[in-house]
């Protein structure tokens, strides 16, 4: 979903900006099918025994047994279906999880748009892409652009995490500064813009747990619950957005929504924006309609 604030002023292109589309081209130019399974080639990093894999709960088992399934739209304020789909992490590439959400026809077949692309690797989960602001017009999307990373994508969580702990797993705060690291910038018709900048973002990822104040039958699920904050407020001396994104370890990415500072408060939040992904339907999954950009 994420509603990327784009009210800061324009700026030049970055060396950082050349790089991540540089990592974009290997990133879209070669699909591959929907995998059976994260750990391919031996690639399996987290402990079974006392680790999650957090990749598990981004996708969802229930997809790695079945990839022709998908999840379907329950409430919200949008309307909007996941279709995922997993690109394996290999010995030279990181893995990607596509969550296609809408239907378009595209090279003559039912394909997924407009997108979140979380990569992976090893170590981490990153923000990659995500859907553009405002009318979403295949083939454009927005990029995370990140210089303090070899691929220029935001670091949203570890790759394992324990499978005892409780409370807060994960906190990775990239401060706001006049020209900070949190910079995205948009692809139009393949053509990069320029950056733009969130003005700091603090992504924390938190144990496993029930959340009440979901709809059901999501309520009933334990949920990894990842917090995206973005847009400090120097006044308020807070974040401007919240976004929190809900994973099932059985069916992956299930509720997003995005809650926002009100003027004139410093920790009053309003909830505006939302989609809940309750109902698991095991057809009707679409691959990514890919943008073709740098091939």
């Amino acid at each position: 979903m994420n509603s990327l604030r784009t009210s800061n002023l324009l700026r030049r292109p970055s060396l950082a900006l050349t790089f991540a589309l540089l990592a974009l081209a290997v990133l879209i130019a070669a699909p591959r099918k929907a995998a059976a399974a994260t750990c391919p080639e031996g690639i399996c990093p987290c402990s079974i025994s006392t680790q999650y894999d957090v990749v598990d709960w981004m996708f969802g088992t229930k997809f790695e047994s079945n990839p022709n399934g998908y999840m379907a739209n329950t409430g919200g304020t949008g309307n909007t279906p996941i279709y995922p789909t997993l690109w394996p992490q290999t010995s030279t590439a990181q893995g990607k999880i596509w969550y296609s959400k809408g239907i378009i026809t595209n090279d003559g077949q039912s394909e997924g748009y407009a997108w979140d692309v979380n990569t992976y690797d090893s170590s981490n989960v990153y923000f990659a892409l995500t859907n553009p602001q405002g009318t979403w017009t295949f083939p454009n999307y927005r990029q995370y652009a990140d210089p303090q990373t070899s691929t220029g994508f935001y670091p949203i969580a570890p790759r394992c995490v324990s499978n005892t702990a409780t409370g807060k797993l994960y906190d990775h705060m990239i401060p706001y500064t006049p020209t900070d690291d949190t910079g995205y910038f948009a692809v139009n018709n393949c053509v990069a813009q320029p950056t733009q900048y969130l003005g700091g973002a603090d992504m924390q990822l938190w144990a496993p747990t029930t959340y009440s104040g979901l709809p059901d039958p999501i309520n009933g699920w334990t949920l990894m619950n990842l917090l995206y904050n973005y847009g400090w407020n120097t006044t308020a001396n807070n974040w401007n957005s919240v976004e929190k994104f809900y994973f099932s370890e059985t069916y992956g990415w299930v509720a997003w929504e995005l809650w926002t500072l009100e003027s004139g408060t410093t920790n009053t939040y309003t909830k505006t924006n939302s989609a809940y992904m309750g109902q698991y339907e095991a057809t009707g999954n679409v691959p990514p309609a890919q943008p073709g950009c740098g091939s």
